[in-house]
């Protein structure tokens, strides 16, 4: 690929295409990091981490760190690598279109929208086989790894939403005893919350309940438990407010909220993160303080010796699965020693919602009609002291020599100048903060090195110029 191209995919990294494909390949780079066991822990909360790349070779792995391609062509190619026919691709396109159509459109349903999909799928053969061949490209895209992944953080959302559930249990347990003075409908009540967790836990635990028959006859036994527990609590109490507090908070969480679980969520999810930036900072820690906890995610208070030197070591792990040029490393290692890329607090700074960490450029200089203004002079005035000069001095050098300080960038045609931010917690799990820094660590050099590509262009288009 030449400098051109590079730089054009390089420059369009925030676009959707370029994006995608350098949150999966950060991903895959920071799992591949680390030890097997370190792995399975880490990618529990490993979102952006997808099954494409599980398919390619290191060498492959390495060419789209390089090149940074859009995402579809690298599905694309995995499609083919894995046989799946151009027939077959289209069905999927036309699924996800349908999905994209009408599924979308309604917000916090979408899943009952899939399970409305599927059900007018059996009046329409076109749409059976698309729903059909969907599942045949997940059952050949998802490797054995990558299913294990899914298996491991399907038992931890399902962790997490019992916990959120423990205040409701305990609330209607209560109401319970003291509307019906029975502890024959407590012990019922409560055998129907112990039975209904341990069988959805068990196709996870259990080797004998893991292959497809046993998963389904599962949530026969649920409905079954459902409802013989729920017909003794009203025939012993014969009281409706019981019987709509077992709706509520047994029957509908399983039954009919699960339909709604991964629509609602995205829905709620899709809101915060617009309304982010305007929510006053005490929602923002609530938000961010309970998603923790949630999670099971604990951490230490912030030191920022301590975690620079988690940055520091996540570099020397990351050269021995990174294809990038030991110059970036060097420069990185450099820039982080002197302090000139910035470490912030997540806590404190709230900077985006439902992250463990993240990688971001502060931009201090903008080039306009050859003009060098500064629009963070903040900024400026800390790089000024990371490099042990007075403001005064730094400004006239950065404007005279702005590569020689800050980090190159192309945003919408223009080149502007700036430094590396990374934010990070710090985490006590050792898996998570490793990590999480090599992941950030990661992003940090593909941009250090984008720089490099764009001072290439730029210094020859000067140079031709001249």
């Amino acid at each position: 690929m030449r400098v051109d191209e590079k730089l054009l995919h390089y420059s369009s990294k925030d676009g959707v295409e370029y994006k995608k494909t350098l949150e999966e390949v950060t991903a895959f780079i920071s799992y591949k990091s680390l030890e097997d066991e370190e792995r399975k822990e880490y990618a529990k909360y490993l979102d952006e981490l997808g099954p494409a790349l599980f398919h390619l070779s290191p060498f492959e792995v390495s060419m789209i760190e390089l090149s940074l391609p859009p995402y579809s062509e690298i599905e694309m190619e995995v499609y083919k690598r894995i046989g799946i026919s151009e027939d077959e691709i289209k069905k999927l396109k036309r699924y996800r279109e349908r999905t994209r159509k009408y599924v979308f459109r309604v917000p916090g349903i979408n899943v009952l929208a899939i399970y409305l999909l599927k059900f007018l799928s059996i009046f329409d053969k076109e749409l059976k086989e698309e729903i059909n061949v969907e599942r045949q490209i997940n059952e050949r895209l998802f490797t054995k790894e990558y299913k294990d992944i899914l298996e491991e953080r399907s038992k931890e959302i399902l962790r997490s939403s019992r916990l959120a559930t423990i205040p409701i249990y305990v609330s209607s347990g209560v109401l319970h005893y003291l509307r019906s003075s029975d502890i024959t409908v407590e012990i019922a009540y409560l055998s129907s919350i112990l039975i209904l967790n341990i069988l959805t836990y068990l196709p996870y635990i259990s080797e004998n309940f893991k292959s497809k028959k046993c998963r389904k006859i599962v949530p026969y036994i649920q409905m079954l438990t459902l409802s013989s527990f729920g017909a003794y609590i009203y025939y012993k109490s014969f009281d409706p407010m019981l019987m709509g507090a077992y709706l509520l908070t047994v029957t509908l969480p399983y039954w009919i909220l699960g339909l709604f679980e991964i629509g609602l969520s995205r829905t709620i999810s899709n809101f915060i993160e617009k309304g982010w930036p305007y929510f006053p900072k005490i929602i923002r820690k609530a938000i961010d303080t309970l998603r923790r906890f949630l999670a099971n995610i604990k951490v230490n208070p912030f030191n920022e010796k301590e975690i620079y030197e988690e940055l520091y070591n996540a570099s020397v792990r990351l050269e021995g699965v990174s294809s990038l040029p030991s110059s970036v490393f060097e420069e990185f290692r450099e820039k982080l020693s002197k302090k000139i890329i910035k470490l912030e607090n997540p806590e404190e700074k709230l900077a985006l919602p439902y992250v463990l960490g993240y990688y971001r450029k502060e931009i201090v200089l903008i080039e306009d009609d050859r003009k060098m203004k500064i629009v963070n002079r903040r900024a400026l005035e800390e790089l000024a002291k990371s490099y042990g000069m007075s403001t005064e001095d730094f400004e006239r050098e950065v404007s005279k020599f702005p590569w020689k300080y800050l980090e190159a960038d192309l945003v919408d045609g223009k080149l502007v100048y700036g430094r590396s931010v990374i934010g990070m917690y710090n985490f006590k799990n050792e898996a998570i903060r490793k990590g999480v820094a090599a992941k950030e660590v990661e992003a940090c050099l593909i941009n250090l090195y984008a720089k490099d590509l764009i001072m290439t262009k730029y210094l020859q288009i000067t140079e031709g110029n001249s």
